[in-house]
């Protein structure tokens, strides 16, 4: 008479025969993730100087921001840009003229906020305007009305 202890000899068979299709299963299951599987596309590279944009794959240019003066005034303007504390003279706007005036590149670095100041030639009385974010390529408004 045999004695037999433990598991028999078909259950044996059979539990390596399930780890081996488990492997099988596993490894097709692999192979088929990293068939499918895609680089993903990466967003474009920002250069100085450029604008990027992000539903499409071209670049521009972005031109310089530039200020708009519809002078109704009877004096001529002198045309000053704030930059945070700083003071850069943007140029003359005649009387009852809408002169354009650019803003240097340097200046406007993203979105900036800045004020304009209208100031009569010969005096020292003028118009400030409010805060104003601008962008570089963004054309601004700035209305001096008549006194």
């Amino acid at each position: 008479m045999r004695l037999n202890r433990g598991v028999s000899e078909g259950l044996k068979r059979r539990a390596r025969a399930g780890s081996r299709a488990l492997w099988s299963v596993g490894a097709c299951c692999l192979l088929v993730a990293g068939a499918c599987a895609t680089q993903p596309k990466s967003a474009p590279q920002p250069q100085p100087g450029k604008v990027v944009d992000l539903n499409g794959d071209s670049q521009q240019e972005a031109g310089p921001a530039s200020v708009q003066v519809e002078n109704q005034n009877l004096a001529d303007m002198t045309i000053f840009l704030y930059v945070g504390g700083l003071r850069t003279r943007l140029g003359r706007a005649s009387s009852n003229t809408t002169t354009k005036l650019l803003i240097p590149k340097s200046l406007i670095n993203g979105v900036t906020q800045v004020r304009f100041q209208a100031q009569p030639l010969g005096n020292r009385r003028g118009y400030t305007s409010e805060l104003v974010p601008v962008s570089p390529g963004d054309l601004v408004d700035f209305y001096v009305p008549a006194y």
